[in-house]
């Protein structure tokens, strides 16, 4: 082989390892959409005159929380999501404001603070929400229902308060729910919850679940031919049936097909 055949043979080479590693560092840092948590929301005034509901969602790793419960496996599945909810109980301005100061509490403690444990940030966000209905709106009662969530390495950590009452079968307060295979689980209590392939996770406030039935919220959320904004919108139709039907709000988030999380705790889809 002369010297020159030598030369474009080690170019080659070299030009494909460069490709390889390339190629490497494209797939590391680019996600699929497919791979993303989606999420939507829905709200409807129903016949009030005050929305009284008031919401965030956080996309991105922003929160400096550090949870003690840590799953066992690593994953490239970096993706952070808050949500929280608030819904004031009085349908009023009063009760709008409430539920504003109350989710802006919230957000900053989760953006902002450090806390040990979800249930420790929520706690404290109670009190200091406490406070702050005093001083802004002269009310030292917390009159509203709260939910909190956040999802990291297809863990969901949540909290709601007052906390559930048997909330499946007298529907008190704002609800937490994931749909999975044609199920329906109500997420009570504060433990973390491990996350498959496909779930969808549904935050529905007070006025929401009370005017839902349960049989929608299978039919709809089961639908494969729906995008997730649809499905959202078909069970606020539903809600919005009901005479004098209340403040309406409904969060949705799916979670992706598969992830290389999943790949190593063995889930099928």
């Amino acid at each position: 082989m002369s010297g020159f055949s030598i030369e474009i043979y080690l170019m080659i080479l070299l030009l494909s390892a460069m490709i390889f590693i390339l190629l490497r560092f494209f797939l590391a840092i680019y996600k699929p959409k497919d791979q993303k948590i989606k999420t939507t929301n829905i709200q409807n005034l129903g016949d009030r005159e005050y929305q009284s509901n008031y919401f965030t969602i956080i996309h991105g790793r922003m929160g400096s929380l550090q949870e003690k419960f840590t799953p066992n496996f690593s994953s490239n599945n970096s993706e952070t999501i808050f949500a929280a909810l608030a819904d004031g109980i009085v349908d009023t301005k009063s009760g709008r404001l409430s539920a504003i100061l109350a989710v802006d509490v919230l957000k900053t403690n989760f953006m902002k603070k450090n806390f040990k444990s979800f249930s420790q940030f929520f706690e404290t966000s109670k009190l200091q929400i406490q406070k702050s209905l005093g001083d802004n709106i002269n009310s030292n009662n917390l009159n509203l229902f709260l939910t909190a969530i956040k999802i990291e390495n297809n863990v969901i950590h949540y909290a709601n308060s007052p906390e559930s009452n048997n909330r499946q079968n007298h529907k008190i307060g704002n609800t937490i729910i994931v749909y999975r295979n044609k199920e329906i689980i109500y997420l009570e209590g504060n433990y973390p919850f491990f996350l498959k392939p496909k779930d969808i996770i549904m935050l529905a406030s007070s006025g929401t679940i009370e005017n839902l039935k349960e049989v929608y919220i299978h039919w709809y959320l089961g639908l494969t031919d729906l995008s997730l904004k649809e499905k959202g919108f078909q069970l606020q139709k539903k809600v919005l049936e009901v005479l004098k039907s209340r403040n309406s709000t409904i969060i949705l988030l799916e979670m992706p097909a598969k992830n290389l999380a999943w790949e190593k705790r063995g889930y099928e889809d």
